[in-house]
């Protein structure tokens, strides 16, 4: 019987009544998140991915402005009778003893705010907002606006955006960074913390935005032997599991968080499924295993046995899952030339395009990917992993036959797949022969070494 995809949505900050055994019952998640309590608005549990929890409070200076946080100690060593007490204590001096929300700290706090603190403080409100994007914002607006992130919102001026401007890029994470804080500003100017929006101003000289293209670098069918074999070549170099995680990202198409916040307890071996929880658009992502990357799970879950791995693709610290994967790419592009400086999400790219030359369609690859917006039917009709897993087949057998079959060298010297799977044949020995050698034939001055082309017996000097 096949199995149906369920899709539900995951929220990772949760909420209960705290007591001093609370956060023995909360496990590390890919990325932090809170448990706050419900009796004392303001107080909270913190727990990160590396597993360290401890106790929080925060809240406004009068119930304006930002968000003041203070951390009350590590969950395990503090007494949670004392924490609870310095909770309440410290949310009734900053929210209400001796404050007049309508004074001297209600202009102070509006005098003061930085852009990045209307960031934080705007995002709060608007609901439909999921966590990532919410993040995007902060993130965005502090790597590229950096001189504006913690200037205060009365300081920024027209001219300073524009000069911004001027010294930028112009690239496409510049442009959003001003779209996200003209609309921030937006916001300020709409509550009367700023009489006009500066960017208004600014965005009326600077003129149009550049077109800036989507990007489309991907690995071609004809250079997967190339880097392939690339990668086998500076493996030597690398951890496995920077190995392993780089071929899953081809065979899978997925993104780079997705399969690196991958949990063992979602890779279900007797099903053949494998669950992503931690996705772009908070779908839940089930997809079916392939001979491959069967293969290539057996072989990881032996980090289980070594060290108790929480994460298919572990830290080699022993800490958390792996989270910098550009000095593994670096070493790649130092061995083979692209034309490009390939990354992780280029696997994506490349696992779609090759989608596209196989002939599956834009309905059921946007599934394999999952992309946002899919199909209006897949909203009522779920494919099984069956149809999904012979999709998935054919694009790792696209690859194998695209690379001169590495996929299946791979699987038996790396995995530990069966010998039969790859047999060397007498042509592995041979140079590579180039698409310009190929077209020789077509070329006068070698007419002579090709007389009798076509010929079934034909055999070149």
């Amino acid at each position: 019987m096949n199995e149906i995809v369920a899709k539900t949505s995951i929220t990772f900050n949760e909420t209960a009544v705290l007591t001093p055994t609370s956060y023995t019952k909360y496990s590390p998640k890919p990325r932090r998140y809170c448990v706050r309590d419900q009796k004392i608005k303001g107080f909270f549990i913190q727990i990160l991915p590396s597993g360290t929890k401890s106790y929080y409070v925060h809240a406004k200076k009068g119930g304006v402005g930002r968000k003041i946080q203070r951390s009350l100690g590590n969950c395990e060593g503090a007494d949670f009778t004392s924490v609870k007490k310095e909770a309440k204590d410290w949310l009734f001096n900053m929210k209400q003893k001796g404050v007049d929300t309508t004074s001297a700290v209600v202009k102070e706090a509006r005098e003061g705010r930085t852009l990045l603190d209307a960031v934080i403080e705007f995002n709060e409100l608007d609901k439909t907002l999921d966590a990532k994007t919410v993040d995007d914002y902060k993130r965005v607006i502090k790597n590229r606006m950096p001189s504006f992130s913690k200037t205060r919102i009365t300081e920024i001026t027209k001219d300073a955006i524009v000069e911004w401007w001027r010294k930028s890029a112009g690239a496409r994470s510049d442009v959003k960074a001003f779209i996200y804080a003209r609309k921030i500003m937006e916001k300020c100017r709409a509550s009367d913390f700023i009489s006009e929006n500066p960017f208004h101003d600014a965005k009326t000289i600077i003129g149009d935005f550049p077109s800036i293209k989507q990007s489309t670098t991907h690995i071609p069918k004809d250079r997967l032997g190339d880097f392939l074999s690339a990668l086998i070549s500076v493996s030597k170099n690398l951890h496995d599991v920077a190995r392993d995680y780089i071929v899953f990202l081809l065979i899978s198409g997925k993104r780079k968080q997705e399969v690196l916040s991958l949990k063992w307890n979602n890779v279900d071996f007797n099903n053949g499924t494998i669950t992503f929880d931690n996705t772009k658009f908070g779908k839940v992502d089930v997809i079916p295993m392939t001979d491959f990357s069967f293969l290539l799970l057996k072989s990881r879950q032996k980090e289980i046995d070594k060290n108790n791995s929480t994460w298919v693709f572990n830290s080699v610290t022993g800490k958390g899952h792996m989270s910098e994967t550009h000095k593994h790419f670096a070493k790649i592009n130092k061995e083979l030339d692209l034309g490009f400086t390939l990354s992780a999400h280029d696997l994506r790219r490349t696992f779609a395009t090759l989608s596209r030359e196989l002939g599956l369609n834009n309905e059921d690859l946007s599934i394999l990917l999952n992309h946002k917006k899919q199909d209006i039917t897949e909203q009522y009709v779920s494919l099984s992993q069956d149809y999904k897993r012979e999709n998935l087949e054919s694009v790792a057998r696209f690859i194998n036959q695209n690379s001169g079959e590495a996929l299946n060298w791979i699987a038996v010297n790396w995995y530990g797949g069966n010998s039969e799977l790859y047999v060397p044949s007498e042509d592995d020995n041979k140079p590579k022969e180039s698409f310009e050698d190929k077209m020789k034939y077509l070329q006068a001055e070698h007419e002579d070494a090709y007389e009798g082309y076509g010929h079934p017996e034909y055999k070149p000097t």
